[in-house]
Order: C-alpha cells, then sequence, then structure tokens
C-alpha cells in the first residue's frame, strides 16, 4: 500500500514538473525549485516512518511471540526456540533484521529480549537518508510449575476457610508433588513433604508455603448437572480405610458406567491402595 502511495506521488510531482517546463513564467520557476526540497522532505517522511512504524508493530509481534515460546519451553535450548520462531514469523520480511538477542534471570524466571530491524525508505533517499532504524523490546514471565496431587476447590467458602488440614498422623507422603487449595489450609503436625504448598487464602506449617495463590478454576463444574442430588445421614467425621468394606455414612449411587459415593460431613481416609479395593476402570469412580 505504501509503494503504491510513493508511486502515486511521484506521478503527480513528474505532472507538476513537466508543467512547470511549459511554463513561461520564470518566477514559478524560483517558487517551484525553493518549495521542492522541503515537500519532498515533509512528504517522504511521512510516508517512510508510516512503513517504519508498521514494521516495529510486526518486529514487536515476533519478538513477543519468541519469548512466549521460549518461557513456556524453558528448556536448555529455549533461545534456539525462541530463534526460530522469531524468524519464522518474519520469514516474508521486506527490510533486514538483525539477529534477536535473548536472556533469562534465573531468579524470576523473566525471560527477556531485544530485537532491531532497518527500513530501505522510498523518498528520503533524495535528502541522503536510504533507511529508518527501528528496535523492540520485550519479556515473558514463565509460570511457576505445578504438580498438585491433591486439590480442595472448597466452591462457594471464603478464602479464609481451612479446607486441607494434614493431622500429625498418619503421615502423608507427598514427595514429586505439590498441594493446593482455593481457600487456606493448614499442615498441624507434619507438613506432608511437598514440594510446595498453594493456597488462595494462607498456609500455615505446609512445605514450601504459597499463599495468595491464583484460585484453580473447576475444571468438573459442567458434570455437576450428572451428580445425583442425595446426601448421606449426617455424620461429623466419617473413616474410610483403603480396601475395606464402604463405611457407614456414605450413600453410594450407581449410575450408568461409574459410582458416585455421597459423603456429607468430614472425610477420614487411611491405609494404602485404592478405596473401593481395586483399581477403578475409569476416572469417573
Amino acid at each position: 500500500m505504501a509503494d503504491m502511495t510513493t508511486k502515486l506521488l511521484l506521478r503527480k510531482l513528474l505532472n507538476r514538473l513537466r508543467r512547470l517546463c511549459a511554463s513561461e513564467r520564470g518566477n514559478i520557476a524560483v517558487i517551484f525549485a525553493i518549495a521542492l526540497v522541503p515537500l519532498i522532505t515533509g512528504l517522504g517522511a511521512a510516508i517512510d516512518y508510516s512503513r517504519a512504524n508498521a514494521t516495529k508493530d510486526s518486529v514487536q509481534a515476533a519478538l513477543d511471540s519468541a519469548l512466549l515460546e521460549g518461557a513456556k519451553d524453558g528448556g536448555s535450548t529455549w533461545i534456539t526456540l525462541a530463534t526460530d520462531v522469531f524468524n519464522s514469523n518474519l520469514s516474508s520480511r521486506t527490510f533486514s533484521v538483525q539477529p534477536p538477542q535473548f536472556t533469562k534471570d534465573d531468579a524470576t524466571l523473566v525471560y527477556a529480549g531485544t530485537a532491531s530491524a532497518s527500513v530501505p525508505t522510498s523518498l528520503l533517499g533524495i535528502i541522503g537518508i536510504r533507511s529508518v532504524a527501528v528496535s523492540v523490546q520485550g519479556h515473558a514471565t514463565a509460570g511457576e510449575g505445578d504438580n498438585s496431587c491433591i486439590l480442595t476447590l472448597d466452591k462457594g467458602q471464603s478464602k479464609s476457610h481451612t479446607s486441607l488440614t494434614l493431622n500429625g498422623a498418619p503421615v502423608v507422603n507427598l514427595t514429586g508433588c505439590s498441594i493446593r487449595s482455593n481457600t487456606s489450609m493448614n499442615c498441624n503436625g507434619h507438613n506432608g513433604n511437598a514440594i510446595k504448598s498453594y493456597a488462595s487464602g494462607t498456609v500455615w506449617g505446609c512445605s514450601g508455603p504459597k499463599s495468595n495463590a491464583p484460585i484453580v478454576p473447576d475444571m468438573y463444574v459442567d458434570l455437576a448437572t450428572n451428580i445425583t442430588a442425595v446426601c448421606s445421614p449426617a455424620r461429623l467425621n466419617v473413616k474410610w480405610t483403603a480396601g475395606g468394606a464402604i463405611p457407614p455414612g456414605i450413600t453410594t449411587v450407581i449410575k450408568a458406567g461409574y459410582t458416585e459415593y455421597h459423603i456429607c460431613g468430614d472425610l477420614t481416609v487411611s491405609g494404602s491402595g485404592h478405596l473401593t479395593g481395586s483399581a477403578p476402570a475409569t476416572d469417573r469412580d
């Protein structure tokens, strides 16, 4: 579009020059000659700097995409990946671009980058400006990895509500994973040996505590309409030992392809293995 505009403007200038040459009035030639340089300069600045701004937007978008992919990868070859993404997004460029430069702050997990390009001019070359330089910078922050083994949604409760409590015995070994609560959690007696303990509210006594964490959306909310609206007899504390019989206080509802276990009140789980005695056929059991 810019090149077409340039051609039209040049055509108009040539037409003006032809009329000037045919004119017999000398003062017109003098005035036109004086006005021609600033006229072309202003016109060229408008066109060429407009192209430079469009190029800057393209380079910025390519750099942002590269940093996002690099932060998402986070591996030892992330710079190579980011560079490939940057170059692929500018594969059809008509300007000269320098190789991007990338850095990473290991403490904050911030991935940063800079890039520059040189855009050739169309009209400013008349006054000796052959190109316009543009430069961009950007950064992306990698999200902290989360491999939660236990998540309590605690829907409808305030963030101060304690939805997950680890007491002194039995000791749960959560080595290699994290625990998370959409409200608060309390490790009373042992910390669970988890890598991190995330809570949208407050964390007390748990390993790797991180309070005020983002709330995790309930990915099963659309399935809630499939749950049978029944409740077990009111029990303050139902104790379920893995591999044993289904304890009193739990209402069992057999559905097509899966089983629902309804518990109203607190649940204490103990033992090792599968609660029902054998591995469930699907994760819907």
